[in-house]
């Protein structure tokens, strides 16, 4: 129940949630298990009937890839952004006295 999300509650899970809709997610869960279930199983089930936002952990499907590539290529492009960047020396210190310290002087 930690890993389905309730779906009227703000970002909380079916165990943290005092929502009804989360008390009847929870009952269907539990009646699920005493069926003989497994988590995949039951995962699938709530997903297939809720969506996958229902999950905290989307499965791998060609409309969830996004979701699991996008941060390993910001991350990537964050990287290259740096080292080339660095590589090519641009990066410029602050100057010292600011803006209203060289007004004064005029």
């Amino acid at each position: 129940m930690r890993e389905l999300r309730c779906l009227v509650c703000a970002n909380q899970s079916l165990r943290d949630s005092n929502a009804g809709l989360a008390e009847d997610l929870r009952s269907k869960t539990r009646e699920l298990i005493i069926a003989g279930h497994n988590r995949a199983e039951i995962l699938n089930y709530m997903a297939e009937r809720y969506g996958e936002y229902v999950r905290y952990r989307p499965g791998f499907y060609s409309a969830t890839v996004v979701l699991w590539i996008a941060p390993f290529i910001v991350a990537l492009a964050g990287l290259i952004w740096t080292v080339a960047r660095v590589a090519r020396g641009t990066h410029k210190p602050p100057h010292p006295k600011g803006r209203r310290a060289q007004k004064s002087e005029s």
